[in-house]
Formats: structure tokens, sequence, C-alpha cells
């Protein structure tokens, strides 16, 4: 039913693709309750709209402390067992990392050009955030060059900022709250 309704939202024009998020299930084993199978989801969508339907993305928990969507085989495609990221390229969906920081907890242990790389390797999309200015700064630096360059206190401009931001494919909305953090951020600098 849901499906569907995706589907005539995208042959209305309302929508192009849609997907389905697993955030902390990736790791559920086949015996779990909770455990779903992607192909399953794919041949509903097949059912509904054929082979050119628009499910197209799996978003679900990936990051250097949390890789299981790569090593644990949770996924039977055509019989076969394999990882979440597998299972989502045999079925040709591109799949999306969520928390790529590890809900901050990978900044205690790891540099974010590392988290990001590691990240990158293997997902085709990933969600960042932070609600720390001097992270959004970091990941933003990280986007537009090399990311071994991440690490270093460059300052950026809140102009610099929107501009690597459209750079980016950056939302106009994200774009007017990055530079927001950057103006609290000079606020606040200048009252020191």
């Amino acid at each position: 039913m849901l499906i569907r309704w995706y589907e005539t939202k995208c042959f209305e024009g309302k929508i192009r693709y849609y997907g389905i998020a697993f955030e902390f299930m990736v790791e559920e084993p086949f015996e779990n309750k909770w455990h779903i199978e992607i192909e399953r989801i794919k041949n509903i969508a097949r059912k509904v709209s054929g082979e050119k339907n628009h499910f197209k993305y799996i978003l679900f928990e990936y990051n250097i402390m949390c890789d299981w969507a790569d090593t644990v085989n949770s996924q039977m495609i055509d019989g076969v067992k394999m990882t979440m990221i597998e299972a989502c390229k045999a079925l040709e969906l591109e799949t999306v990392a969520s928390m790529p920081f590890a809900m901050g907890d990978g900044f205690k242990k790891y540099a974010l050009s590392d988290m990001l790389d590691f990240v990158s390797k293997k997902m085709n999309h990933v969600i960042v955030g932070s609600k720390n200015p001097k992270h959004i700064e970091e990941i933003l630096r990280c986007w537009r060059g090399n990311l071994s360059e991440c690490s270093g206190r460059q300052r950026f401009s809140g102009t610099d900022l929107v501009e690597i931001a459209k750079c980016n494919n950056v939302s106009k909305r994200t774009i007017y709250r990055y530079k927001a953090y950057y103006e609290e951020m000079k606020e606040a600098e200048s009252e020191k």
C-alpha cells in the first residue's frame, strides 16, 4: 500500500525516488523479529511498478565505530547470505550512511577526515551534521578538498562557507543554517 502511494507520487512528479531507513536494524540476525529483507521490499516495488520502479535508497547507520553493514551477513539475495552493502549493490539500490560520526562519539577517538574517508569508501551518499560549529567548518572544508587536509584550523568567512556548500549541492536551507552557525560563532568570539 505504502509503496503504491510513493510510486504514485513519483508518476505525479512530486518526488523522483524513495527509499527506506533502517537505522539500527542493519545488524539484526536472520532470526530476529525486527529483521527485514530488502530483496522483499524491492520485489514489492517491482510488482507495483515493474523494473522501472522508483525505490532507490536504503539509509542505515554506518561509521568507523559501527561497520555492521559491511561485516555482518544480514541479508539474503537469491539464497546467498550477504552484507547490507553487498545486498544493496546486488539490487542496484543506493546506500545512504547516517550517523557517520557515531552520534559524536567518533570525535573522541578519530579525526573527522578519517571518519569521512571510512564512510565514503563504501557508501553512495553520506548524511552529515553537527551542532558544533567547529565540526561544521571542518565538514565543509573536507567537502571542498582533500580529506587529509581537514584537520587544519583555517577560518572561513560566512561567504566562503556558503560557496563551499553550493559547490557541493547542499540545499539552500542547510546553507542558511551553516551561515547562521558561523554568525553565532563570530559573535561569540567578538564578545570574548
